[in-house]
């Protein structure tokens, strides 16, 4: 038998279960296969890079599956031309209606963050990238200002100068957006070892600045805080503060103090999310650490019954020593039982007050006098029935009236 071999377009069609386009339009598209290890964009200037990058993008808004397969690959191997419009791609990549061209949009998407990573990590850009943003951190735009704390967060030790100024921005910085990247470029450096100064130093440093004198800090700049290590909690959209007992603390252990120092039922319900890149993760229960403030913790849980129970608890305990915390639960606890014993004493004397009454009443008096209780008795008998009576009465005379009538 003569074996028959398919066109290469039809071939490829059959192979992804679609029906073939035109032959034409499938050289175009499947011709840079044989040539993967060539990058389609050697020899290019970086504006023509950009072009083809813009080229590409608007090839995804075709009805046509394999235009749009086709410019995500092109995407993916332009790489860092793209990577200003990775939030672009990536709505495009989740909004894509067809399967195969999905998974294609979203390994374009991951290469196009691994080339922006690559490029942020190398040596010779670092410093480049980072007198930018620390020039940046002042911008007037916001959205330069969130760039520049995004790209301070990617530049490592190199951002070691810029953390008080990240510091102060993520907490008194004007815009949501600019405070939240910050929040998780202090993260991200903190992991890798990077602390910002205690705010004590750092506003000592200031009034000296600004004073203009020249005194030695001593141990401030690097002591510990003062206060100790604080956690920020967020609890139904609320940002509020606890004292932890020490630096690295994990969920298990703050969801145990919860339950057993401050008495918060069923805290181990609690789920822990950061945000990490603009996107929140999970923290393992055991494995993971809960950062430091100013990175905020959100609190999730499914009954809102508990974050209220959390929320009122972190109100009055949060700034409290674990002694303190222990000694005003204790005192509450007192309260409680002494206000129960008052109210067992009260219902007891009352009880054993109207036994005496009615004992009292029982008793005949020495004298042959009946008791205040058993003269005014007889007086009440005698109206009721009267009043019975005088009913009995009125309803004999209505029946006499009915039996007139009929």
């Amino acid at each position: 038998m003569r074996s028959c071999s398919l066109p290469g377009p039809v071939e490829d069609g059959l192979l992804l279960g679609r029906r073939s386009a035109p032959t034409a339009h499938h050289e175009a598209m499947f011709d840079f296969d044989e040539a993967d290890t060539e990058h389609p964009a050697a020899g290019l200037s970086g504006e023509d890079e950009e072009s083809q990058a813009a080229a590409a993008i608007e090839r995804l808004r075709s009805t046509e599956w394999q235009i749009r397969w086709d410019a995500w690959r092109s995407l993916a191997k332009l790489g860092l031309a793209a990577a200003s419009r990775i939030k672009a791609l990536e709505l495009l990549a989740q909004r894509e209606r067809d399967s195969d061209v999905r998974k294609t949009a979203r390994a374009a998407v991951a290469e196009v963050r691994a080339a922006e990573e690559r490029r942020l990590l190398d040596p010779w850009r670092i410093c480049e990238t980072v007198s930018w943003a620390s020039t940046a951190l002042s911008d007037p735009a916001w959205d330069v200002r969130r760039d520049a704390c995004r790209l301070l967060g990617k530049a490592g030790p190199q951002s070691e100068p810029y953390l008080r100024a990240l510091h102060r921005i993520s907490e008194k910085d004007e815009d949501m957006e600019v405070r939240k990247e910050a929040r998780s470029a202090l993260q991200v450096l903190r992991v890798a070892g990077l602390v910002p100064p205690t705010p004590v130093a750092a506003e000592a440093e200031e009034r000296l600045a600004s004073a203009d004198v020249d005194v030695d800090l001593g141990g401030l700049a690097s002591g510990p805080m003062e206060t100790g290590p604080h956690a920020t909690f967020r609890v139904l959209n609320e940002d509020l503060r606890m004292r932890l007992e020490r630096d690295s603390m994990t969920p298990a252990e703050i969801t145990e103090v919860w339950e057993k120092q401050w008495g918060i039922q069923y805290a181990r319900r609690f789920s822990f999310m950061v945000l990490v890149a603009s996107r929140e993760r999970l923290l393992d229960p055991r494995a993971d650490l809960i950062p430091c403030s100013p990175v905020p913790v959100r609190v999730h849980v499914k009954s809102p019954g508990l974050l209220y129970n959390l929320k009122a608890a972190l109100k009055r305990f949060g700034e409290s020593p674990a002694e303190e915390v222990f000694n005003g639960r204790e005192a509450i606890r007192q309260q409680i039982e002494l206000a129960a014993r008052k109210k067992r004493q009260l219902q007891t004397g009352e009880l054993e007050e109207r036994r005496g009454r009615e004992a009292a009443a029982a008793e005949p008096d020495p004298e042959g006098r009946a008791s205040p209780e058993a003269e005014q008795e007889p007086e009440v008998i005698s109206e009721v029935e009267e009043e019975r009576g005088a009913v009995q009465e009125k309803m004999r005379e209505e029946e006499e009236e009915a039996e007139e009538i009929d």
